[in-house]
């Protein structure tokens, strides 16, 4: 746009990092119907659009809610209580859930229920990290796939089991709905049925969907108008090719506000890294995930 302001630099001033995804601002301005997809940039004029009403829509409509988003999460992460799970924990349920007897492994989580533990430290301090040492053996050969496949898919069950303490529903919710997909071909499924219980709890309609093809997620997102769709990343995997599915799922959307966020632990290893992916926010784990998707999608509301 011939005369205009640099719209990558102007927005990687405000929020580092998204120009990496070009062109960034461009894209948003579509997305969120600010401009029409058939003007040129000649015509911008004539439509009565000038730079200034565009950067000024962009910080007000895109930046400040991911802003927003960024520190909610970081509270959020900072604010915990100190967890109740110790190392002997973390320990104890690595064996139990590759043990003959699957009941082992209630009783267990029973103990810790009478112990006074929560749901979200028990998911967040104790299946994450037991799930990530299951890896961990498998890799270095100390344990077999079918004992990985196992252990995830009995601490899966564990999820609906009466022994897991209840959680308290979130009262300041404002019960979205969201879609939690993994990416084709990934065979762990236990961190998207985590976030799903994170959000359910806090009373938002909630849909998991684990792709056979890109495809399965763009009809989706089609087909239904979610309020969040949340990626779930759990492999390394090419951050340009994640961007070209975002930036396809946002033409498809029967939502054009659709808000996208990515997670993962290719994500924690790598901070700021999901930038490149275009998606609008990421959360360091599944109780932050709520946070940031309420104040989103709250943002978004007082919009309208």
């Amino acid at each position: 746009m011939s005369g205009y302001p640099d719209p990558e630099t102007a927005f990687d001033q405000i929020h580092p990092g998204e120009a990496e995804v070009s062109p960034a601002l461009p894209r948003h301005f579509k997305r969120l119907n600010l401009v029409p997809a058939n003007l040129v940039p000649g015509e911008l004029e004539r439509a009565g659009i000038t730079s200034r009403n565009l950067l000024e829509d962009a910080i007000r409509r895109v930046a400040l809610p991911r802003l927003l988003a960024a520190r909610a999460a970081h509270n959020a992460d900072t604010s915990k209580a100190a967890s109740r799970i110790t190392q002997s924990d973390i320990d104890q349920l690595l064996r139990n859930v590759t043990a003959p007897d699957h009941h082992i492994t209630e009783a267990g989580i029973m103990i810790l229920a009478l112990r006074g533990v929560s749901r979200e430290d028990i998911l967040l301090n104790l299946f994450t990290p037991v799930a990530t040492r299951l890896h961990e053996e498998w890799l270095n050969d100390n344990a077999t796939f079918a004992d990985v496949t196992l252990g995830v898919s009995r601490l899966q069950r564990l999820l609906g089991s009466s022994a897991m303490p209840q959680a308290p529903l979130c009262a300041a919710s404002i019960s979205g709905n969201i879609l939690i997909a993994q990416l084709p071909g990934d065979i762990h499924n236990l961190g998207p049925a985590i976030v799903e219980d994170f959000f359910r709890n806090a009373l938002w309609d909630t849909a998991r969907l684990a792709p056979r093809s890109d495809a399965e997620i763009v009809d989706r997102v089609r087909r239904e108008p979610f309020d969040v769709l949340a990626l779930s990343l759990s492999r390394n995997s090419d951050l340009s090719s994640i961007a070209l599915l975002l930036r396809q799922i946002r033409r498809e959307s029967a939502n054009p506000r659709l808000v996208v966020m990515v997670d993962g632990q290719p994500l924690v290893s790598n901070p700021g890294i999901w930038t490149r992916t275009g998606a609008d926010a990421t959360a360091p784990d599944p109780a932050a995930a709520v946070v940031v998707a309420n104040t989103m999608l709250q943002s978004l509301l007082r919009e309208h």
